[in-house]
């Protein structure tokens, strides 16, 4: 059970800590983590 917690944790707090960004630094990196998302094997 606790791995479970972990892995949903893991997939959950990075996308609740982009709220917590400023807008700039949102705008600023998103592009590229969505470059390097598209192309990693």
């Amino acid at each position: 059970m606790f791995i479970q917690f972990i892995l949903w944790s893991s997939f959950i707090v990075p996308w609740l800590s982009l709220f917590l960004l400023k807008k700039e630094a949102v705008r600023r990196y998103m592009p590229v983590a969505i470059f390097v998302g598209n192309f990693a094997e």
